[in-house]
């Protein structure tokens, strides 16, 4: 197997290893329900692109095509990706939902609607792309250098990078829009701290959720947008095979791997993130006592003293945190 393909597997095994670590934290806390689907659904698309791989070594592109296997990859790469994207932009809005229009609505209550879209919009593009592909050999399957994917015509582009353009816009509008106010509501807040000379210790706490968000957007940009990009350069070059010096296909088939990366620096770098880490990998330095403490204790819990969240004159509730926003 040649250096690309090992650092391809190395790079979507280890994507696989933080969304498993994400999830796991999240069931174990009891928090981010979306987050936890999230990376269940990512889980299964990065196995997707890689069992092919798998299977047929570095020989994908010589042999899969054709195959039961690379049709089903294909399907599977159609409908994965709009899925992903559906779950990201629905936790783009409910962290809009809940620190800007301060809904009292629970994740919990809207998690049946957050997967009825995130779930259904997909299934349906992806059944209308196989009705309408279904005279085509294979369903216009083809073996790309890793795995398989649908070949990009005028019912993918409808079905696929459309969809996926226009669901990802909002989400990245909504947490953008969180950004924009949690920065505006942190400098109201240090203004009127400086007046009363009160020492504001949790305000770099609260900026680092800014951080994150503007990460979260970044990364949810880039990668939505390659996607949607390359769709629409394989549809105006007219290729009819996969081009291993596309710089922008290359970046595409890491996506999978990018995305995890990115999910973890967003959510796996709070401070109940590497509480949790240190409960997996360093039982030593938690005695059992430690770890009951810790399971009780929530990050950013309601209790918690913050100079930010507390300020009677400020526009966010009292009780309302970042990790509040994403439960």
């Amino acid at each position: 197997m040649a250096s690309d393909e090992v650092n391809y597997l190395i790079l979507e095994y280890v994507s696989i290893a933080l969304f498993l670590f994400l999830f796991g934290h999240c069931f174990y806390r009891g928090i981010n329900y979306t987050l936890q689907i999230f990376c269940i659904v990512a889980i299964l698309n990065n196995i997707n692109e890689t069992v092919l791989l798998l299977a047929y070594d570095d020989r994908v592109m010589a042999r899969a095509g054709g195959s039961p296997g690379c049709t089903i990859s294909a399907v599977f790469e159609q409908f994965l990706p709009l899925a992903i994207t559906c779950l990201a932009s629905c936790m783009g809005f409910h962290i809009w939902f809940v620190i800007v229009r301060r809904s009292k609505y629970t994740e919990q209550q809207l998690l049946k609607w957050y997967c009825l879209f995130s779930f259904g919009m997909p299934a349906i593009a992806t059944s209308i792309a196989c009705i309408l592909l279904r005279d085509w050999e294979d369903l216009s399957s083809y073996p790309r250098k890793f795995y398989c994917d649908l070949r990009s015509s005028n019912i993918t582009l409808g079905t696929f990078a459309i969809p996926m353009l226009v669901v990802a816009i909002p989400g990245i509008i909504c947490a953008t829009h969180s950004v924009i106010f949690l920065v505006l509501h942190t400098l109201r807040v240090r203004r009127t701290l400086y007046r009363s000379e009160t020492h504001a210790p949790s305000l770099a706490m609260d900026l680092s959720h800014c951080i994150r968000l503007v990460i979260f957007c970044l990364a949810f940009g880039i990668i939505v947008l390659l996607a949607v990009l390359e769709k629409f350069g394989q549809k105006v070059a007219t290729k009819d095979d996969y081009s291993t010096t596309d710089e922008l296909n290359n970046f595409s088939d890491f996506s999978g791997s990018f995305a995890g990366i990115g999910v973890f620096l967003v959510f796996g770098t709070t401070k109940d993130a590497v509480r949790t880490m240190g409960l997996v990998f360093l039982p030593c330095i938690f005695p059992r006592r430690d770890r009951n403490q810790a399971s009780s204790i929530d990050l950013e819990s309601p209790t918690r003293t913050s100079p930010l969240m507390s300020n009677p004159s400020g526009r966010m509730s009292e009780n309302l945190t970042f990790e509040e926003a994403i439960r």
